[in-house]
């Protein structure tokens, strides 16, 4: 189709820079678009958008009337849908790259929520920070056809624009090159790429372990495969870093084995998820040992069932419990956190362990405890005593002394 092609620039444009006229598609039809920069003052906020519809319906329910530029601006505002603050953090960072798409009087076709934000922005920021988002750069639509407009809408803001976004790997790599290469600070990356900081330092935790592996596999040839899982399920990594990022510190056995595991065929993983449950499977001499030695998704799912029936046997046997418990002690007792614990809980915890059985040689285990216990109390602390609680111990210590050497057969 033939399209009618003006020579009168709109006149919401301005002067500077040179506006330029130039044919564009928008859903299977070509438009005349004049390309250059309006005051932000010279934009009306889209009140017919879909995107605003049900709080603009509210709004005349409550007040029987259409909200104005304003008041549109606050509803959008509070509305967590349209993460109006998110996005004007980012224009603040970045400027607003994409144009409006503006009727020829000033009436938003696309852009809505690049306007509210920018007006955020001009409301709070330092007057000295203002100047860069008073002007904005926008495409303003020569024709006035109603079914102009409605190509525009449709293609804009309905239509799929097959856009695809960079996989995780990518994303992360850049992140990571940030950081090593440009020495960029995690708040700068974070800033840079509107991210939350925890999530830039998984990202470079992530590589870094991916990295790890993929140079695990150059002894064994298999870089190329490591390279392209690494590539594939970053998000692997991530969170087996997040979820046994301690174990695969402290146990090389351990991060080899997964490692290992990552290449096998048929493939042992096949989600993220799949990574959670490994530090327990590991503390399991039998889980673990199914999960290494059965091939393909069946040993996840082996070792899975054979910790179930362990923690069957645990809940009947109490020794079970306990031999599951002194696992994690193992852990819990070289944590270096453990000394903020309150005295309150490690009180209680104490006095509880204090009731387990210690075998056949239990009285000289107690009294080895007690030993222990008096040998680490320091100067301070003793002084600190009684006269009554030192006349408790010498009496106790007489009387036990005492009742040893009259009790038969006594070594004492």
């Amino acid at each position: 189709m033939t399209v009618a092609i003006s020579t009168t620039v709109p006149a919401i444009l301005l002067d500077e820079p040179t506006p330029k006229s130039t044919l564009r598609s928008f859903h299977r039809r070509k438009l005349q678009i004049w390309e250059g920069c309006v005051p932000f003052d010279h934009v009306r906020g889209w009140v017919q958008n879909r995107r605003t519809e049900l709080l603009v319906d509210n709004w005349r329910m409550d007040s029987g009337r259409e909200p104005d530029d304003d008041e549109l601006y606050h509803l959008v505002l509070d509305d967590e849908i349209h993460k109006i603050k998110s996005l004007a953090d980012n224009i603040f960072q970045n400027g607003v790259r994409m144009p409006l798409i503006l009727a020829s009087d000033g009436r938003l076709l696309d852009g809505n929520r690049r306007y509210f934000a920018v007006r955020h922005l001009l409301e709070t920021l330092k007057p000295s920070e203002r100047a860069d988002f008073k002007i904005l750069p926008a495409w303003v639509l020569a024709s006035t056809d109603p079914d102009d407009e409605n190509n525009v809408i449709t293609e804009r803001n309905l239509v799929d624009d097959q856009k695809e976004k960079w996989p995780y790997y990518v994303i992360a790599e850049q992140v990571y090159e940030d950081r090593m290469d440009q020495g960029l600070t995690i708040k700068e990356i974070a800033a840079k790429y509107d991210m939350q900081t925890t999530r830039v330092r998984a990202m470079i935790s992530a590589v870094e372990l991916a990295n790890e592996f993929v140079g695990y596999h150059e002894e064994d040839d298999r870089e190329r495969e490591a390279r392209r899982l690494a590539y594939e399920n970053l998000i692997w990594f991530d969170q087996l870093q997040r979820s046994q990022g301690k174990l695969l510190d402290t146990d090389s056995e351990f991060k080899e084995a997964v490692f290992r595991m990552l290449l096998e065929e048929p493939a042992k993983f096949g989600q993220a998820r799949d990574f959670v449950k490994l530090g327990e499977i590991r503390r399991s001499k039998k889980a673990w040992a199914t999960l290494t030695s059965v091939s393909g998704p069946a040993g996840l799912e082996q070792a899975d069932q054979v910790m179930a029936a362990e923690k069957l046997d645990a809940a009947r046997d109490p020794v079970g419990k306990l031999d599951r418990i002194v696992l994690v002690l193992k852990e819990v007792a070289t944590a270096p956190e453990l000394h903020t614990a309150p005295e309150d809980l490690l009180a209680s915890f104490h006095r509880l362990a204090m009731q387990v059985p210690a075998g056949p040689s239990d009285p000289e285990w107690r009294i080895g405890q007690m030993f222990q216990w008096l040998d680490e109390m320091t100067v301070a602390q003793i002084s600190t005593l009684t006269p009554e609680t030192l006349d408790r111990l010498s009496e106790a210590q007489a009387r036990v002394k005492a009742m040893a050497e009259a009790w038969p057969g006594s070594q004492a």
